[in-house]
């Protein structure tokens, strides 16, 4: 047990996902309630069938949708046949929260010298309720609270 606190004393960011990971991994097979998170599935699935893409609302989420979902869609369809569904879309949050996760620790590590002060910063975020329900069944703001943060660093 102390070479094991011995371990997230000194790499703490691996604790921290860790937290992460056992607070929303159990959740991400519940299904999809945002409407935001269907309209986006419905989006992917239209573009990959062929019929162009149309947003999932005015005025979309061109960024997520057609930069990281619809590679990724193409991907899991074409060489795992595995149908772009809820499911793909959750993990997809999930790495999002956890992108997130490591570039906010990453950007209080490089302003404060203090390990105890960056760890509790960042449980403030994982434990944050609005980032906990993104990452788990939500809309992109994981994704852009990631890209913002690695922008501040």
């Amino acid at each position: 047990m102390k070479l094991l606190s011995q371990f997230f004393v000194k790499y703490p960011v691996i604790g921290l996902m860790l937290f992460y990971c056992i607070l929303t991994l159990p959740h991400l097979d519940k299904g999809l309630a945002d409407m935001d998170g269907h309209g986006t599935v419905a989006s992917i699935n239209r573009t990959l069938e062929g019929g162009g893409y149309l947003p999932s609302r005015a005025p979309g989420h061109p960024a997520t949708e057609v930069i990281l979902y619809l590679p990724v869609a193409y991907c899991v369809t074409d060489f795992f046949q595995i149908p772009f569904d809820w499911k793909i879309y959750n993990y997809l949050q999930w790495f999002g929260g956890l992108a997130s996760t490591i570039a906010f620790y990453s950007l209080l590590r490089s302003v404060s010298s203090s390990k105890t002060m960056v760890v509790v910063g960042v449980l403030g975020l994982v434990t944050s309720h609005l980032f906990l329900g993104n990452a788990m069944d939500g809309s992109e703001f994981n994704w852009g609270l990631a890209c913002v943060i690695i922008a501040l660093r």
